[in-house]
C-alpha cells in the first residue's frame, strides 16, 4: 500500500503568472461583419476575488451564470427576468462595474468590415498561413497584447471549453510557441473551461460583447443602453492602442510584427 504525505506551511510565494482568459464574439462570416476576440488578464489572486463577488452577484437574482447574449435577448439563466429590464440592466451594470474594478487588464483584437473584406480578398495560400480564419489573429493579437503590457510575468491561457473554438486555440497555441520565441518562453500553459461556471471566461464575454457592439455603433447600430454605459464605463479607463501586423512575405501565424511601446 502506497501512503503520500502532505505538508503545509505557512509561506506566501508570490506568482509571476497571470491568468488570460479570452472569448470572442461575432462571426467574422456573419452580415454585420465585426468580429472581436477579447479577454481579462488578471493574476491568481485578483481572479478569484473577482469569480467570489462574481457568484454572489449572480447569485443575488438567482441566475446560475451569465452571457450578454443571453442577458440582451433574455435566454438561458435571464428568461427568469423577462418583463424586468430593469433588473437585468442591474445585474450587466454590477458585473461590469467588477471588471473595471478588478486589478487587470482588459485586451481586444476588433476587426471590422473593412479588415475581414481584405482578408477574404487574400490568395488562398495567405489566408492558410493564417488558420483560413481571422479567429487565429485576433487569438494571437490578444496573446502578444498580454505578453507586451508586463515583460515581468508569464501567461496561462484560458479559453471556452466549446469544441469548435477549444480546437483552433490548441492549434493557433502550438503554432505560435513553434514561431515565437516569446510565446514558448513566457506562455506556460493553455486550459480550456465551461463558460457557465468560469467567472473569468463570463468577463471576457462581457468585454467582446460590449467592444463589438462599439464597433457596430460606428454603422449605426446603436447598442442597448446599458451596453452604451457599459462601453464608457470601459473607455473612461486607461488604453493604449498598439497594431499588430501580418506581412504578406512572412511565415502569417507566429510571424506577427508588434507596432508601439509595450
Amino acid at each position: 500500500m502506497a501512503t503520500a504525505e502532505i505538508s503545509a506551511q505557512n509561506t506566501i510565494i508570490e506568482s509571476k503568472i497571470v491568468h488570460g482568459c479570452f472569448d470572442e464574439s461575432g462571426k467574422w462570416v456573419d452580415s454585420a461583419g465585426v468580429f472581436v476576440f477579447a479577454g481579462l488578464v488578471i493574476f491568481q489572486g485578483a481572479l478569484q476575488d473577482l469569480a467570489t463577488k462574481w457568484g454572489a452577484r449572480l447569485k443575488a437574482d438567482g441566475l446560475s451564470h451569465t452571457s450578454m447574449k443571453e442577458a440582451m435577448h433574455f435566454e438561458g439563466p435571464y428568461r427568469k427576468l423577462k418583463g424586468a429590464p430593469e433588473k437585468r440592466d442591474a445585474v450587466v451594470r454590477d458585473l461590469a462595474q467588477l471588471v473595471a474594478a478588478a486589478h487587470s487588464l482588459r485586451v481586444a483584437s476588433p476587426m471590422e468590415t473593412a479588415t475581414l473584406d481584405a482578408f477574404r480578398a487574400l490568395p488562398q495560400s495567405d489566408r492558410e498561413k493564417l488558420g483560413n480564419d481571422p479567429y487565429y489573429a485576433g487569438f494571437e493579437t490578444c496573446v502578444i497584447g498580454a505578453l507586451q503590457s508586463r515583460v515581468d510575468v508569464l501567461l496561462h491561457i484560458v479559453c471556452d471549453l466549446a469544441e469548435q473554438y477549444s480546437e483552433k486555440c490548441l492549434a493557433a497555441f502550438h503554432k505560435m510557441r513553434r514561431l515565437r520565441a516569446d510565446i514558448k518562453s513566457r506562455c506556460v500553459g493553455i486550459a480550456f473551461a465551461d463558460d457557465e461556471t468560469h467567472a473569468g471566461l463570463q468577463a471576457a464575454d462581457l468585454i467582446a460583447y460590449c467592444a463589438r457592439a462599439e464597433l457596430l455603433a460606428k454603422s449605426g447600430k446603436e447598442p442597448a443602453p446599458v451596453v452604451r454605459e457599459v462601453i464608457e464605463l470601459f473607455n473612461s479607463q486607461d488604453q493604449s492602442v498598439h497594431s499588430v501586423i501580418y506581412h504578406l512575405e512572412g511565415k502569417g501565424l507566429g510571424d506577427a510584427e508588434f507596432e508601439g511601446e509595450p
